[in-house]
């Protein structure tokens, strides 16, 4: 292989690394969540909208401190953040451009 060849491939592989990230985080959130729901708690919460879910069990983990117990936890703990920062993050941006687009719209003339 020559030198260009593997700085394309290497330029390639990262610009696909978020989206691997994405990948795993949100994999290992939902298997986080689907352990922490197979308690009787399963019934009370199925009509909760997965983020109500994550928030419950951040504010449960955060609480006692139980996810400081192994570090497995720590990583899922970790995960959940990760997760719940990257949807508020999400949630900001699309009602940033739905701003911007209004403002848009009520500039233009009629």
């Amino acid at each position: 292989m020559t030198q260009a060849l593997s700085s394309r491939i290497f330029t390639l592989e990262l610009r696909d690394l978020p989206h691997k990230i994405d990948q795993t985080i949100n994999e290992a959130v939902k298997e986080a969540v689907h352990i922490a729901l197979q308690a009787p708690f399963q019934d009370h919460f199925s009509d909760l909208p997965e983020a109500d879910m994550e928030e419950i069990i951040h504010q449960r983990m955060f609480k006692n401190d139980t996810y400081k117990s192994l570090p497995e936890h720590v990583a899922l703990y970790e995960t959940l953040e990760a997760s719940m920062e990257r949807a508020n993050m999400e949630k900001f941006l699309a009602e940033k451009d739905k701003s911007r687009k209004r403002r848009r719209d009520d500039q233009d003339p009629p």
